[in-house]
């Protein structure tokens, strides 16, 4: 149908007052082709007819067509004009508020999308009327009177925790403007509506404490305190406040009590340690603020970690000396930092503590490299020749490389005995890895002994995969031996490899660090800081590759997340085992272990890691007491009964002694 044909007839039909024939023309016109100028036509057709309804139709069609083809202007016209002849036309005004979104139009899309609120209010729709209220708040969150309105539908429809959220919303908003006034009366309101809210019980403290009021802003949160006791910031804000008031002894207390709920708090450990500072108990002060340390040291806030090492340097103890060492490395200042590792490896070699030694010589290395003392001294030890950042600890012996052996020689008869009977103890009750560490390392002791020989290869047997054989024993491999008391944990070696062959080269060593290193910085930038499950899981693989300072890293970050803490410093002691620092994973554990009661999740597998952990630090009289209290709980939890067993025994054999030894890092 040609369209100057229809303008032609329609005028016709038009100028007779034909209208309705001049609109089924169009109509048949608009079967056949849609056309926004044609619909807009008839709309005015219909308005002469006073047919609002079908005009209002028609008009909708061409803002629909105009719309979809681009010509947004023509289709903001439509609408208005449908709204000058129906105002609450709730689609239209709505369909509106998106084109002046659309066009940057933001001032006009709200007022539109309040225009369609209140029809939605006006007609008992308060649903519809909230939704549209909470777009609105997306394009201006901070516009007061459309929280006041959203507040009102939720306190009428009952959605309490709604408006409040709204009412601190708002309130925080004009504390940070300064107008303390205005702020005041929405925490006021939020505790109208829910009196045990605690976010606007610190809202009002903090208010209180701007006015110099810091007699009501402790009144506030003692009021907080007694609404939620386990809350930490609660007691924070309580304690520091307190300390502007010069009530030290209920501060102090506060603070301690709170360390026993969340043992991990830095911010609690570092008001803790200050007040001790103040009261010159320089000990205390130090082991609240020694995790703070690390904290900065980790964070590389190199001037605050500095600021805190100042205060105690005239402790002059190895930890302190080796957080200033690690600080000194952060900064570059790598001469400063081999020159404390040096003075505390000499230290520790002159207490015959060679493992401690080797490690501060380790760290010497990373930094230089070309070392030769600490090289000489490591080999001197039996120790490493190639030190990568992975720590890779080998020894090069006519051309392979094996793990090193420690502890073994120098053993009297009767104590060579001692040890072949707890090797035949881990045997009979199963720990098989076990007695077969301790057999390798009495075997190169006494390297002729036939029947030690015997057990090596039949417990190697029993521990090849199947269909496979056990490699011949003969030459004893070069393994390491406990200190003191065989290590229940050891990690299994891979059966049928032992003899191999494995060369690791500094070469391969640096490409391996230059993956690790590429795989973190990638990392880095990819994880949030606050996402503390990735942060865990980081953790958990780090640790699985033998990364252990980047794992402890990791879960530390992960227990700032309350969710986490717990399993987080769990993790963290068992990273401390691996490094052998068994008296850190002690504090550690026993922290954790101090913040459950017996009743908690996981309790248990706490203090089965805290009585290995005793095991291996050979304090057996604490390990086996946890043991039996796991076992008075649930006889059935893991191992439990073989491990009573076994620490009986070695009891019996007079074993059990805890180390004395200096963990190289007593939290990080």
């Amino acid at each position: 149908m040609d369209k100057s044909t229809v303008i032609k007839t329609t005028e016709k039909y038009i100028s007779k007052g034909q209208i309705d024939l001049a609109i089924a023309e169009w109509e048949k016109f608009l079967s056949e082709k849609k056309d926004g100028n044609v619909y807009n036509l008839v709309g005015d057709l219909y308005l002469r007819k006073n047919d609002r309804k079908k005009a209002i139709e028609s008009f909708k069609k061409a803002a629909e067509i105009f719309k979809d083809d681009g010509f947004i202007l023509k289709a903001i016209a439509l609408y208005k004009k449908i709204l000058n002849i129906s105002p609450k036309e709730v689609d239209v005004i709505l369909a509106l508020a998106e084109l002046n979104r659309e066009k940057g139009l933001t001032a006009d899309a709200i007022e539109n999308m309040i225009q369609a609120a209140d029809i939605y209010t006006g007609e008992g729709k308060t649903e519809k009327a909230i939704e549209i209220y909470q777009r609105a708040l997306e394009l201006a969150p901070q516009r007061v009177t459309l929280k006041q309105k959203i507040i009102e539908l939720y306190l009428k429809t009952g959605l309490y925790g709604e408006a409040v959220k709204q009412y601190l919303e708002l309130a925080s908003e004009y504390l940070s403007r300064g107008d303390l006034e205005k702020a005041k009366g929405y925490f006021l309101n939020a505790i109208e509506t829910d009196k045990q809210n605690i976010p606007a019980l610190l809202g009002l403290s903090e208010i209180a404490e701007r006015n110099n009021d810091l007699d009501e802003a402790i009144v506030y949160m003692k009021n907080a305190l007694n609404i939620a006791p386990d809350d930490d910031k609660v007691s924070l804000r309580y304690a520091e406040l307190l300390i502007k008031k010069g009530a030290i002894d209920e501060a102090r207390d506060t603070l301690e009590r709170m360390l026993k709920l969340h043992p991990f708090n830095i911010d609690a450990k570092r008001l803790l340690g200050n007040l001790y500072l103040k009261e010159g108990d320089r000990e205390k002060a130090w082991e609240e603020l020694k995790p703070v340390v690390d904290d900065y040291l980790l964070k590389e806030r190199w001037t605050d970690a500095a600021g805190v090492l100042e205060e105690f340097k005239e402790l002059d103890s190895p930890d302190i000396r080796h957080r200033l060492a690690r600080l000194y490395k952060g900064t570059g200042e790598k001469d400063k930092a081999i020159a404390i590792l040096k003075e505390l490896a000499k230290e520790y070699e002159d207490e015959g503590k060679e493992e401690e030694a080797g490690a501060f010589y380790r760290e010497i290395i990373e930094l230089d490299p070309e070392d030769q003392t600490a090289r000489e001294k490591l080999k001197e030890a039996g120790a490493v020749q190639e030190v990568v950042e992975e720590e890779v600890e080998v020894i090069k012996e006519e051309g392979v490389e094996e793990e090193v052996s420690k502890g073994v020689e120098g053993l009297t008869p009767e104590e060579f005995e001692t040890r072949k009977a707890e090797a035949e103890f881990y045997e009979q009750y199963g720990f098989k890895d076990e007695a077969i560490k301790l057999y390798e390392a009495l075997l190169k002791f006494a390297p002729d002994n036939k029947e030690i020989k015997k057990k090596l290869q039949e417990l190697r047997q029993m521990t090849a995969p199947a269909k496979e054989e056990a490699t011949p024993v003969e030459e004893p491999p070069v393994e390491e031996a406990p200190a003191g008391v065989p290590e229940p944990e050891a990690e299994e070696e891979t059966p049928g490899v032992r003899d191999e062959k494995i060369t690791l080269t500094a070469d391969k060593d640096s490409s391996l660090r230059d993956v690790i290193l590429e795989f973190k910085k990638g990392i880095e930038k990819e994880v949030d800081a606050e996402d503390a499950e990735t942060h865990y899981n980081l953790g958990i693989g780090y640790k699985e590759m033998g990364l252990v300072d980047e794992a402890i890293k990791e879960f530390l970050l992960a227990s700032k997340d309350h969710s986490k803490t717990r399993q987080s410093m769990v993790m963290i002691a068992l990273c401390h085992l691996d490094k052998g620092l068994y008296e850190s994973a002690i504090n550690v554990l026993n922290r954790v272990k101090e913040s459950m009661s017996p009743s908690d999740e996981g309790y248990l597998d706490v203090l089965y890691e805290l009585a290995n952990a005793y095991l291996k630090n050979n304090d057996h009289d604490n390990a086996l007491s946890l043991f039996k209290e796991i076992q008075a709980q649930d006889a059935q939890f893991r191992d439990v009964t073989k491990k009573i067993e076994l620490v009986e025994s070695l009891i019996s054999a007079g074993k059990g002694k805890p180390r004395k030894r200096k963990d190289r890092v007593s939290y990080i």
